[in-house]
């Protein structure tokens, strides 16, 4: 699997399909230490190919993904984890 077709199925990378648990842990990882994560993975591309709306229809997962992250965070722990990426990108 490569990392666009994973894009495609709504994943940030390939061992992120490998469980639910995965995908969680890599979908928060790519938050916080991925400096293009938004222009990557969360803001659709203008399309003219195929392969662009696929992976625009993986985007779609995946800020379904990326605001259930946010919230967890948030409800079970009180991290703000929009916060802690400020604070781990101002250190890269």
């Amino acid at each position: 699997l490569t990392d666009e077709e994973a894009l495609a199925r709504g994943f940030v990378s390939p061992y992120g399909t490998s469980t639910f648990n995965e995908d969680f842990a890599e979908v928060v990882a790519f938050l916080l230490y991925d400096p293009d994560f938004y222009e990557k993975y969360i803001d659709d591309e203008v399309c003219t190919t195929v392969d662009c709306v696929a992976r625009n229809e993986g985007r779609v997962k995946l800020r379904r993904k990326y605001n259930a992250a946010l919230e967890h965070y948030k409800q079970n722990t009180g991290v703000d984890l929009l916060r802690v990426r400020e604070i781990i990108q101002a250190k890269l």
